[in-house]
């Protein structure tokens, strides 16, 4: 719906009577570089004159006292320290100090300094109008010798400023200074706003009267959603001076924003980069009054405009490729652009990299900066160098189209054509599009689609043009990914897509041989530990469905890998038992997120897991204020997870989907919302486990889940007979994140429930009130019943508030159970495991209970037909069998033979001589199959 709203006022005139106010602003700063060095000197001080930008002189006497303008130390290692320092001397006689001239108006001043030990550092002294004497501020040991910043409020007129040192006979170091102080200025009569575009008609929520400032003009627009604002408008904004633009950034904009004047193009502002929580900005840096014209042809969602001080200078500063040594800075004139400093041959680059560039932060999300930016706030810079890809016959690179800081021209083994980066979709492929990738012969190559591309295919091609393979380029499920076996010698591959289509990513795995496949049994057969075939198995079996990976007892680390995709039909991973196969991943810090960091992302349908742990292994306690590490992410439809373990904190379990998921015998760790999202969800018979909040000690308060239902999801997060072992502090069942959000938890034993917090759920909700959080049966560790007889929760949020009763009558209760919930899909027969009796091994027709089974004979283990284990167990030492379910999983073991009880048989030979089958001499046989003189016999 398009609008035309005007607000129209009197702009400022040159003829108004000047206004002058009193202001805060940075008179002086420095780093020492743009300083002469100074030669200590214990007879007498010398003197540095500066200019302030009030125009007064600023002279500086230093006493035994040296400058080094680009000196340096190894123990000087916080990331704000630059080259550059006064250092003073050691000496107890003559005391070296540093002091400046006095300044009119001083409101307060910074010092950042650093020390080579503890116990030694500055002090610092004022003296102004009305003191008698100097009056100390500081007079205290360093704390962080690494480097720190101090900060002191003054407030005085005609005010010195004296440093001296704390331990005389030690040295202390000075990097940088700034003095603040009051000046006169014109007035401002700018006045500024914020416009919310959310609604419809938008609204203005700055100023707080609702209207938009007097001269402010805003022409055309088209409403979309609460979600994405309006696009193709424009607002004229006369200024006075100095100001800050922001505007709403939106992840699935097609355009950028652009600030005009006089109808030229200053400023193009990345709203998409920024994402929906992000925004773009811009800052007008003249003390001159004109037209700023904001033009939106992107989506929206507000924008906001503030009067700021004008900005003199700023310093950019050069990180070396470890983001932890300086290379150098400089003081810049605010508004110029950027133009580098340093370049490849000034930072250290390993054999094997290449330097990429300047970056705008040290995480791998991190973008690049280029020259010709607009400098108007201090920035650094991060020199980025990364391996040269060389492919050979088992190289292996991801390439996630996905992040804004994903650079293809960074990348030796891909290039596109006729492609670019778009937003979370990945990039933009147009009609016949293509990527071009190496291999170093065989290959699997995995390409994660788009569910909102248009209808076609992609098609891959060798470098003499003949056809390897086609695909659907629009996925089932976004980023859903197809995988492809190449299996030639090396080449460049094609993937060329005639009508379009987004794409996420795409990974190139190769590989001397391809992953051992056993066709008959339908399982992919990895070696202990190797997390390499682990992952070209994964990759296989996405291409292919209906198959069966198999991880004995071991540690299958992926490292800093993040959502290894499960994407084919009914793939079924399991594991040699929930605690002894382990797959984990660990994150780098800097790189949590909810939708970043999972183990495992599932894409798939049916999946299939048994007897596993998924660990996602980022330092939660050292994340600071969050942590969040998602094992796995559910972007799929009807998975299963029998005896399955997840160990993380924060987010542990995400299910992204609408869609039904169950869990059963499984055991979940976590700290905050560790199970968060939307679907119908059954945790049956799980274990819950409130990890503390701090690290080594008990603390903190605990939230079991956070539900973000869509409205077609009737049940919600459902927790039936689970059990809650907390070791924080306190907890509580869970807080509302945002849809219509459901949690019930029926028959729940709190093994401390002294801990539960007295409200049992968290009362005010993230984004909306809680729609449908309950309770029944709730027990302690005996069983006794300690549910409240009545439990009315007002839960609250701006948007709306809920009270209702959260203790279920026996009779609604009733209603959660799996059948009624999941209805047609039975989770719990496809789960449930196969057992081997007394009478199937007594009588060894092992083909009537499953197909296969998994061995372990003398402790190696192995999967074997039904038809092999008569033969296997034949003469063999201690065996035992688990049958196969019919997703592969294994049941319980049982013994099936033992030769050391019946060689035990021989050596007796007498009558009524009883073993069991583990070899062991037993006075009667009762139930069970028994070796009695020799033979087999079952009771």
């Amino acid at each position: 719906m398009a609008f035309l709203l005007a607000f129209m006022g009197v702009t400022l005139s040159s003829a108004d009577e000047v206004e002058y106010v009193t202001k805060e602003k940075l008179l002086y700063k420095t780093t020492f570089q743009d300083w002469a060095d100074v030669k200590a000197d214990k007879t007498k001080a010398v003197t540095v004159t500066k200019q302030m930008t009030n125009g007064e002189e600023l002279v500086f006497s230093l006493f035994n006292t040296a400058l080094d303008n680009d000196g340096t130390h190894s123990k000087f290692s916080n990331e704000d320290v630059t080259p550059g320092y006064l250092q003073t001397q050691k000496d107890k006689d003559n005391v070296p100090y540093i002091e400046t001239s006095a300044i009119s108006d001083l409101t307060k001043f910074e010092l950042y300094q650093a020390a080579t030990g503890g116990t030694r550092g500055i002090t610092v002294s004022v003296k102004g109008d009305g003191d008698a004497d100097w009056v100390m501020l500081h007079n205290k040991s360093i704390e962080k010798a690494a480097g720190e910043l101090l900060s002191f409020e003054v407030n005085r007129k005609n005010c010195k400023i004296r440093i001296g040192t704390f331990e005389p006979e030690q040295n202390a170091y000075i990097l940088s200074m700034k003095i603040y102080g009051n000046v006169q200025v014109p007035a401002r009569k700018f006045v500024d706003f914020k416009v919310d575009l959310t609604p419809n008609p938008y609204s203005v929520t700055v100023p707080s009267d609702g209207n938009l400032p007097a001269g402010v003009v805003v022409n055309g627009g088209e409403w979309h959603d609460s979600q994405h604002g309006y696009s193709d408008f424009s607002v004229s904004v006369p200024v006075d001076g100095p100001v800050e633009v922001f505007v709403g950034g939106c992840k699935h904009s097609n355009k950028s924003a652009t600030v005009s004047i006089d109808g030229n193009v200053v400023a193009t502002l990345d709203t998409k980069t920024a994402g929906c929580s992000g925004f773009a900005k811009y800052t007008y840096n003249k003390e001159e009054a004109t037209t700023l014209t904001i033009n939106c042809g992107q989506y929206c969602p507000w924008l906001e405009v503030k009067a700021c001080d004008y900005i003199e200078e700023c310093t950019v500063t050069y990180y070396d490729t470890d983001n932890k040594t300086i290379l150098g800075s400089e003081v810049v004139v605010g508004s110029s652009k950027l133009a580098f400093k340093y370049g490849e041959k000034d930072v250290t680059v390993a054999e094997g990299q290449k330097f990429r560039g300047w970056f705008n932060g040290k995480l791998s999300t991190s973008t690049k900066v280029a020259e010709g930016l607009e400098i108007t706030e201090d920035i650094k810079l991060y020199a980025k160098a990364t391996d040269i890809e060389n492919v050979t016959d088992v190289s292996h690179f991801i390439y996630d189209f996905t992040k804004p800081s994903f650079y293809i021209e960074d990348h030796e083994a891909i290039e596109a054509v006729n492609a670019s980066y778009y937003n979370e979709h990945g990039w933009v492929v147009a009609q016949g599009g293509s990527f071009k990738v190496k291999v170093g012969g065989k290959a699997y190559i995995t390409i994660k689609n788009c569910q909102f591309s248009k209808a076609g295919e992609g098609i891959v091609t060798d470098e003499a043009g003949k056809e390897i393979a086609r695909f659907n380029a629009v996925a089932a499920s976004d980023g859903a990914a197809t995988s492809i076996k190449y299996d030639g010698e090396a080449t460049t591959l094609t993937i060329t897509y005639p009508n379009g289509a987004y794409v996420h990513g795409i990974e190139v795995a190769c590989v001397r041989e391809f992953v051992e496949f056993d066709e008959a049994l339908g399982y992919y057969k990895i070696p202990a530990n190797d997390v390499n075939s682990f992952l070209l198995a994964l990759t296989d079996a996405n291409s292919k469905g209906d198959v069966k990976i198999f991880l004995p007892n071991g540690t299958y680390d992926l490292g800093e890998i993040t959502l290894t995709s499960v994407s084919g039909k009914n793939i079924s991973i399991i594991g040699e038992s929930m605690e002894g196969t382990i797959i984990k991943n660990a994150p780098l810090v800097e790189n949590e997120g909810i939708g970043t960091t999972a183990t495992l992302l599932n894409n798939s349908s049916n999946l299939y897991l048994q007897d596993l742990t998924l660990q996602n292994a980022l330092d939660y306690y050292k994340s600071g204020a969050a942590g969040r590490a998602v094992c796995l992410q559910e972007e799929g439809s009807n998975t299963i997870c029998k005896n399955v373990r997840l160990l993380s904190y924060q987010d542990t379990y995400y299910s992204h989907k609408t869609s039904k998921f169950y869990w059963e015998d499984s055991e979940i760790h976590g700290t905050v919302d560790y199970m968060c999202g939307d679907g119908d969800v059954i945790y049956n018979r799980c274990k819950l486990v409130n990890e503390s909040r701090a690290a080594n000690k008990e603390d903190g308060q605990c939230t079991v889940c956070a539900p973000y239902q869509s409205a077609e999801c009737k049940w919600g997060y459902v927790y039936l007979d689970c059990s809650i072992d907390t070791k924080s502090k306190t907890f509580d069942f869970g807080r509302a994140w945002g849809g219509e959000p459901k949690a019930v938890f029926i028959r729940t034993t709190l093994l401390q429930p002294e801990k539960l917090a007295s409200s049992r759920f968290t009362v005010a909700g993230m984004n909306v009130a809680a729609y449908g959080f309950y309770e029944y049966g709730t027990m302690n560790a005996s069983g006794e019943n300690i549910t409240p007889a009545s439990n009315v929760i007002n839960f609250t949020h701006s948007t709306g508030n809920k009270k209702y009763e959260t203790i279920l009558t026996d009779s609604k209760a009733a209603e959660f159970t799996v059948a009624n919930i999941f209805g047609d899909w039975a989770p719990e027969a496809i789960a449930a495991q196969k057992e081997i009796s007394d009478e199937v091994v007594a009588a060894g027709n092992y083909e009537t209970v499953s197909d296969c089974y998994l061995a372990t004979v003398d402790g190696a283990t192995s999967i074997v037909a039904a038809s092999a284990v008569k033969a296997l167990i034949e003469g063999k030492g201690n065996v035992t069998l688990r049958a196969a379910n019919g997703r592969g999983g294994f049941g319980p073991a049982k013994v099936v033979a033992s030769t050391t009880g019946v060689k035990a048989v021989s050596a007796e030979n007498g009558d009524n001589v009883v073993y069991d089958l583990l070899g062991r001499k037993v006075k009667n046989a009762t139930k069970g199959i028994f070796i009695i003189n020799g033979v087999k016999v079952i009771k």
